[in-house]
C-alpha cells in the first residue's frame, strides 16, 4: 500500500526521538484506525542496518497522532515472508502475506487505545513493544 499522505510533523518529532532506526528507515504514512472519537495513526516503517545489512518491517501506530503507543515488529527481511497493509476501514487493518500461493489475508479489529499484546502475521507471532521503535 502506497503511503496515503505524508508525515505529519508531530509524527516526525516522536519519530526522531527514536534515533538510528528512524535515520535508515524508509517510513510511509498508512492510514487511520478509527476508534470512536479518537484515532490510531498507522505507519510503516521498512528498516535496514547500514552496517549488517539486516532489517525489520514495523508497524508504528500513534494516538490520535501525537503520542507513540506501541509497534509490531512485523517480520525480518530474511524471513522470505512479508506482511503489508492492503486495506484500513473503520477500525479494521487487512494485512495481505506474500507467502508462496495462495496469498494469505489477515484482519484485526481495533477497539481502543489498548493494542493486542500479540498479533499473529504470516505465520509468526509479531509482539506489542511499547517502550521505542
Amino acid at each position: 500500500m502506497a503511503s496515503a499522505g505524508p508525515i505529519s510533523e508531530q509524527a516526525r518529532r516522536i519519530f526522531s526521538d527514536f534515533g538510528e532506526l528512524w535515520r535508515y528507515s524508509d517510513v510511509r504514512y498508512i492510514g487511520k484506525l478509527v476508534i470512536g472519537p479518537d484515532y490510531l495513526e498507522i505507519y510503516q516503517f521498512d528498516f535496514v542496518n547500514p552496517q549488517n545489512k539486516h532489517g525489520t518491517q514495523l508497524i508504528v501506530l500513534l494516538w490520535n497522532g501525537t503520542e507513540f503507543v506501541g509497534r509490531y515488529a512485523v517480520n525480518g527481511h530474511g524471513s522470505g515472508t512479508e506482511a503489508v497493509v492492503t486495506g484500513i476501514e473503520g477500525n479494521n487493518i487487512t494485512f495481505t502475506c506474500d507467502d508462496p500461493p495462495p496469498l494469505r489475508v489477515e484482519r484485526f479489529t481495533f477497539s481502543g487505545r489498548n493494542l493486542p499484546t500479540t498479533l499473529r502475521l504470516c505465520g509468526k507471532e509479531a509482539s506489542l513493544e511499547t517502550d521505542e521503535i
